[in-house]
């Protein structure tokens, strides 16, 4: 009787599951198209491939970590040094701290690499190359794709910054 309930409820739910669910790829896909959107209506998706897929673990978020931080570092020296040519004393102070606050942050966390547990997962990282374009003038780019054990994006706001600045070169 479990048989035969099987083959002729469960089976054709089955099908449908398995022929309607979308792969990672369409659905990454998807996601930047929507992301592309919200930047430029214009924007045309030429291309969209994932080229690598890297399981997260706490090493890993280490050096990622690194290199945000060593990200925001440079951006904060580049404010400090427009604040220094301009002579704007308040934002020099300001920029200074920020630069005390980031650099023994990074240091910490750049020692901390080698200590940093590999057994334990937190996701993927999945690293898309792009293509987009716009009034025949083409950008070409890669983002990376955060996605924790659940399948959820992590770094949205990290995706919008890829879009930004490769619409910012198609003008």
């Amino acid at each position: 009787m479990k048989k035969v309930f099987f083959i002729v409820v469960l089976s054709p739910l089955l099908f449908l599951y398995c022929t309607h669910s979308t792969t990672l790829s369409e659905q990454l896909k998807l996601n930047f198209s929507t992301h592309l959107k919200m930047v430029d209506s214009s924007l045309i998706l030429d291309s969209f491939k994932i080229i690598r897929i890297d399981t997260m673990d706490q090493r890993l978020g280490r050096i990622t970590d690194t290199m945000d931080y060593k990200r925001e570092l440079h951006r904060v020296q580049g404010e400090l040094a427009n604040a220094i040519v301009e002579q704007k004393k308040d934002s020099i102070i300001f920029y200074k701290d920020e630069i005390n606050y980031i650099l023994p942050q990074l240091d910490s966390l750049t020692n901390s690499i080698s200590r940093a547990d590999t057994t334990k997962k937190f996701g993927i990282i999945v690293s898309c190359l792009f293509q987009i374009r716009k009034n025949n003038e083409y950008q070409k780019k890669a983002v990376n794709y955060f996605l924790d054990n659940k399948m959820n994006i992590r770094n949205s706001d990290m995706i919008d910054t890829v879009i930004q600045g490769a619409y910012l070169k198609l003008n």
